[in-house]
């Protein structure tokens, strides 16, 4: 839908225009090719005017915030507490006033005298409430009322960013499969839904409005200020502004000489998928406690699960020593006889591997809210799984080829070659997903995965040697 390629203005990192590689009119939500000179900003980087959205000026406070966005159609004029939140929104349509608490969170909004919607908090924000009360002609008992009527309350389905994806009502729909009258099962009633690409920029074709609905928030769970450049492109963040189009802020980060490598118009770290940004001071970063929590409950699966393939496959792996034990002499025979036990070793081997693998992906999504880190224990897991997983493979391949006196040799270097190439990669694959250039972390959490890694690749060893020692123990006999 776009290429875009972006052009700065010469010796800074203040952008100049955007072009698009894809032709105008394809998407209508899409950002176009604009004109050089595009974007204009005041002489300590604020961003003045934007000609392709039609701002032609753009006013800020003393505290990097905006105050008034002038457009052909209007001004947006913005106030603030003394705490810097947002007080007050007014179009030429009218205006919208905040009611906050003490930490600035949003209780309430009004509308021109009407109370439009009350929000619903657990440890954050989980929905809203919209009773609609004229409050100029208000009875004593509106809001108690307007509380008991059901469809008027909205939740939020978020994921790890806090995006908002989708609204559902506090109602329930009932389903009539063979239109006989009676109910058969309720479903959900969904308000809204949203996705997103990874910048915040809502996708065509992948959002769902019922009834004119509308949520106030969307993207990292900010409120969208749909007056400025349509909906869903134009975000608050604390009011320094952010086009999710363009992956941009509209002023420097305030924090971010903290961080030179990185254009101070960068948004969370321009890595968006794994860090958010909510006030515009610094991307949020991963708690030690929080990071340790996904790797505990990553390493508890793994353990169960392949305890679990180890008491699926006991039975195989008896089965096999006792077939190698039987016979030592006709190698092609013997090979041929119990060629499906020894495949049957191999195929558990490969089995746990694999079950480590799914365990490790698993991990990996849920540590996802770690803000990017807690996703390496599962990560890493995933590849020592993959590697366990290879030796059974090979393990598979080596019986197919087994044959005279290179069956001994044949199973012991593949196994042993196996368990060097794990201990090796599954550190490399620790060390590259738990990078080191995080203070106090990474050597705690290298040093717990590797022994999860020690787990895998131990249960393995040990099973296949047994196997192997018995050969030989009936070998020597012979």
């Amino acid at each position: 839908m776009d290429n875009l390629s972006y052009n700065y203005k010469a010796g800074t990192n203040q952008l100049s225009h955007v072009a698009d590689a894809v032709a105008a009119g394809n998407y209508p939500a899409d950002l176009d090719s604009q004109q050089p000179n595009n974007y204009s900003y005041d002489k300590i980087g604020n961003l003045l005017s934007d000609a392709s959205e039609g701002i032609t000026n753009i006013d800020w406070n003393v505290y990097g915030k905006i105050k008034t966005i002038a457009k052909p159609t209007g001004n947006i004029n913005y106030t603030y507490d003394p705490a810097g939140n947002r007080q007050s929104k007014t179009l030429n349509t009218g205006s919208t006033y905040y009611v906050r608490d003490a930490q600035g969170n949003t209780l309430a909004t009004y509308e021109d005298g009407t109370w439009a919607e009350q929000y619903l908090y657990g440890s954050s924000r989980i929905g809203m409430w919209k009773p609609t009360i004229d409050m100029n002609l208000a009875t004593p008992t509106a809001g108690s009322d307007k509380w008991k009527q059901a469809g008027l309350k909205q939740y939020e389905l978020t994921n790890h960013l806090g995006n908002v994806l989708t609204t559902i009502s506090d109602k329930r729909k009932g389903i009539d499969t063979n239109a006989d009258g009676i109910v058969d099962y309720y479903t959900a009633d969904v308000t809204t839904a949203q996705d997103y690409y990874p910048g915040g920029m809502p996708q065509p074709g992948r959002g769902y409005v019922q009834n004119s609905a509308k949520m106030r928030f969307g993207f990292n769970g900010m409120e969208n200020d749909n007056e400025v450049a349509g909906r869903g492109n134009h975000l608050s963040f604390g009011d320094y502004g952010y086009s999710p189009r363009i992956v941009r802020r509209w002023n420097l980060d305030p924090m971010g000489y903290q961080e030179p490598g990185l254009t101070p118009y960068q948004f969370g770290f321009n890595n968006p998928i794994n860090f958010a940004d909510p006030d515009g001071r610094w991307p949020e970063l991963p708690t030690w406690g929080s990071i340790k929590k996904s790797y505990n409950v990553a390493k508890t699966s793994i353990a169960r699960n392949y305890n679990t393939a180890v008491a699926v496959s006991k039975g195989a792996y008896n089965a096999t020593a006792r077939a190698i034990s039987q016979s030592a002499v006709v190698t092609q025979k013997w090979t041929a006889k119990n060629k499906g036990s020894l495949l049957s070793v191999a195929k558990s081997i490969q089995e746990t591997g694999d079950k480590a693998a799914t365990i490790g992906a698993v991990a990996a999504i849920a540590g996802a809210p770690v803000a990017g880190v807690g996703a390496a224990p599962g990560a890493s897991l995933a590849a020592v799984g993959a590697i366990v997983s290879g030796i059974g493979a090979g393990m598979e391949v080596a019986v197919e080829l087994i044959g005279g006196s290179s069956k001994n040799a044949v199973i012991t270097l593949g196994n042993e070659a196996g368990y060097k190439a794990l201990s090796k990669l599954g550190d490399a694959a620790i060390d590259a997903a738990v990078p080191g250039n995080l203070p106090d972390m990474s050597s705690e959490l290298k040093e717990g995965m590797k022994q999860a890694a020690g787990l895998l690749n131990d249960g393995v060893k040990d099973k296949t040697n047994k196997v192997i020692d018995n050969y030989r123990d009936k070998a020597k006999d012979k």
